[in-house]
């Protein structure tokens, strides 16, 4: 019974955007600023090159890696020099004990030492070889999937504690039997779903690094990553990442039972998320503060924040004091994780079984009273805009969609911007500085660059015949280099700019008229290095825009207030107008801040100053037709992405506004629908076809406004 409540039909819809949300983080995280492709390309050159390797022996592949410092051969040498390592780790602590202050059987410093020598006399005799290990590395350095499972449990108790709000919360506590035996459901309830969750995870992200680094060989040891070289276990990858991922789990599940205890001790749910949040921030904080010699070291390691990461122990090696004993840090903590777990369950039960309503109000309760008259004194003197806002950013957490759409959309802003070659950065000034629709100013420029670079090359050359003539000195080569390179930049500076002038003199004869620009920094904010973050802003946007608009209503169902608004036609019609205008304006206000600042953004970042220049200007759109400015283009582009967004919204708020539809689990279809449409609409389609779908947007919208809301009011 309780888990069909656990597994009701929000959470189902909110584990599914959780699941495409984490693992299209752990795409982004992956390619780093790279496109897919060139990320896979790289990846399977790498495992060439591994392959190649597999068939030499491990002196062969130093021989002719020597002097190579490419990423295949800096792991060869650490793989041929792990048995030294691992030997010097053992004479080290022997010749350390044989030391008079060391020879203290009861000290803690002879414990220690004999405790290293212990454990990594495991590792001797292991022989490492190269073999594939990108997939294992990645996820293991990946940290972030117990927070998206945390953020979706979090979810999920806030759904399973509705109970305060729509008194179930007294009945579920009628008997003391019945809170204990619900009590136990409901902790093994979430410690399953959890779990469940956090494996099904795991799984799509080892399948996602499967496709983009190769299936690794699973039987190699854990050690051929540098990462664990102080691992003191002689284990396999696959069985490393199958213990790795039950540890996490277990962790996950702990912190989801220890929050779902303050969740019960304290009923105001945000007020308990706050207290989470503090918890941890103050663990980051200790963290980051407390040295590494102090005597506080040990809660560095040991708190909440280190659930989230279970393999700390393991890239570090580190024996804990305990009682005057040496004991290894990676088995201490997995002991305390697995006594953690059990006291959490336990205390789970115990606290939801000893809870029961408190009749009467508390001093807090009545203060908050207070606070809740005036906010609503305060919210009838800002209007019907106002409070509707009110009721979807704050009453409905649309604000916290809002946060998400803004910081999805930095998020992947921050992965896509690029760092332009000192050369690109001069080019560009050139650009900026003699560039633009002054062509002859940019002709005469080239011209002074082509008798720089001839010159550059007559003083090379003659300098050059000098040295062969033993006129000068040997010392003359640094100088003759040093005017090769200058004479070599000027020369990739002139192909560019030449081309430019082709590209002019071409157009020119079709009477179009194009400034000197370049495409670098256009190409980030429009072009096919853009599509990846567009991409994904639009479709973040149009999610954005439908859950507005799904929860425009909820508030009005939730009281008699929704049936006195319908009670007549004019009602009627006066209460989807009213929510149509504000839920559509608060997505396109969304839209235009969002897009006015990542634009502005990368205009400023990029110096991109021709935004008046025609389209033809740049070379990927030099076969176009159309007589437009690059402005034109993106006002183009933003009215698209606005549009679909609004269609959205619109028919979002049809739907969730129609009686007869009740059941909310169209909402991740119209989603999907959606976020597809935006999707194609900014990587298929052309400016053409960008400018025929406004044009349909809004004749669909004319007609909607017009015809809909009397159809709907009838």
């Amino acid at each position: 019974m309780e888990m069909r409540r656990l597994l009701s039909g929000k959470v189902i819809l909110a584990g599914i955007l959780i699941l495409v949300g984490q693992l299209l983080f752990f795409v982004f995280e992956q390619l780093d600023g790279q496109s897919l492709s060139e990320r896979i390309e790289e990846s399977r050159s790498y495992y060439r090159q591994v392959e190649t390797l597999q068939q030499m022996t491990m002196d062969e592949v130093l021989q002719k890696g020597e002097g190579n410092s490419s990423e295949v051969y800096e792991k060869a040498r650490y793989l041929a020099g792990f048995p030294d390592s691992i030997q010097v780790i053992l004479d080290s602590a022997e010749n350390t004990s044989r030391f008079s202050i060391f020879q203290n059987a009861d000290s803690y410093s002879y414990k220690n030492i004999q405790k290293t020598a212990q454990e990594f006399s495991k590792l001797k005799g292991v022989t490492l070889s190269l073999d594939h290990d990108k997939a294992t590395q990645h996820i293991l350095a990946y940290p972030a999937l117990s927070f998206f499972v945390y953020v979706f449990m979090i979810y999920v108790l806030y759904e399973l504690l509705r109970e305060r709000d729509n008194g179930m919360w007294t009945l579920t506590h009628a008997t003391k039997r019945g809170r204990f035996s619900l009590a136990l459901q409901r902790g093994i309830g979430l410690a399953l779903l959890s779990g469940a969750f956090f494996l099904l995870l795991f799984l799509g992200n080892l399948i996602i690094a499967s496709v983009l680094y190769g299936v690794d060989d699973f039987g190699g040891y854990i050690q051929t990553l540098g990462e664990y070289a102080l691992f003191p276990s002689p284990m396999s990858k696959g069985v490393y990442l199958l213990v790795f991922a039950l540890r996490s789990c277990v962790a996950v599940i702990t912190l989801v039972l220890l929050s779902y205890c303050i969740f019960t001790v304290v009923p105001n749910r945000n007020f308990s998320v706050v207290i989470l949040l503090g918890i941890l921030a103050a663990e980051w904080q200790a963290r980051e503060r407390i040295a590494v010699f102090s005597r506080w070291n040990l809660l560095r390691y040991v708190n909440l924040m280190t659930l989230f990461d279970c393999g700390t122990f393991d890239r570090e090696y580190k024996n804990l004091r305990i009682f005057g004993n040496a004991v290894s840090a990676p088995f201490m903590m997995q002991a305390a994780q697995i006594l953690v777990f059990l006291l959490s369950f336990g205390l789970t039960v115990v606290v939801y079984g000893k809870s029961y309503p408190k009749e009467g109000r508390t001093f807090f309760g009545k203060a908050l009273d207070v606070v809740y008259r005036g906010g609503q004194r305060l919210l009838c003197r800002l209007g019907i805009v106002g409070r509707e806002l009110w009721k979807i950013l704050a009453a409905q957490r649309g604000a916290a969609l809002l946060i998400l759409l803004f910081a999805g959309s930095v998020w992947i802003t921050g992965k896509t911007v690029v760092t332009m070659p000192t050369l690109y950065q001069q080019m560009d000034q050139i650009y900026r500085q003699y560039g633009g629709e002054r062509w002859g100013l940019f002709n005469s420029y080239l011209s002074s660059l082509e008798r720089r670079r001839s010159e550059l090359l007559r003083k090379a050359t003659q300098l050059e015949q000098m040295r062969q003539n033993g006129e000068v000195g040997p010392g003359v080569v640094f100088e003759i280099g040093d005017l090769r390179n200058e004479e070599d930049v000027l020369r990739k500076m002139l192909e560019e700019f030449q081309e430019d002038q082709q590209r002019m003199q071409k157009l020119s004869r079709k009477g179009i008229t194009i400034y000197a620009m370049s495409d670098r920094g256009y190409d980030e904010l429009m072009g096919e290095k853009s599509k990846l973050r567009e991409c994904v802003m639009a479709v973040l946007l149009c999610a954005a825009a439908v859950l507005w608009s799904v929860q425009a209503f909820t508030p009005e169902r939730k009281n008699a207030m929704y049936f006195l608004l319908r009670s007549t036609s004019r009602g009627r019609g006066w209460f989807f107008r009213r929510k149509t205008g504000v839920v559509l304006g608060m997505t396109a206000a969304a839209a235009v801040v969002l897009y006015g600042a990542i634009w502005g953004y990368l205009i400023h970042r990029y110096q991109l100053i021709y935004l008046d220049a025609p389209i033809q200007s740049l070379s990927f759109f030099m076969n176009y037709k159309a007589r437009l400015l690059l402005w034109q283009v993106l006002l183009l582009r933003f009215a698209g992405r606005l549009l679909t967004a609004t269609a959205g919204a619109a028919c979002a708020l049809f739907l969730a506004s129609s009686r007869r539809v009740r059941n909310q689990m169209y909402v991740p279809f119209l989603i999907l629908a959606f976020a597809l449409a935006a999707a194609a609409e900014v990587l298929l389609a052309s400016i053409e076809v960008q400018a025929a779908v406004c044009a349909g947007m809004l004749l669909f919208f004319c007609g909607w406004h017009s015809g809909m809301p009397q159809k709907l009011v009838r």
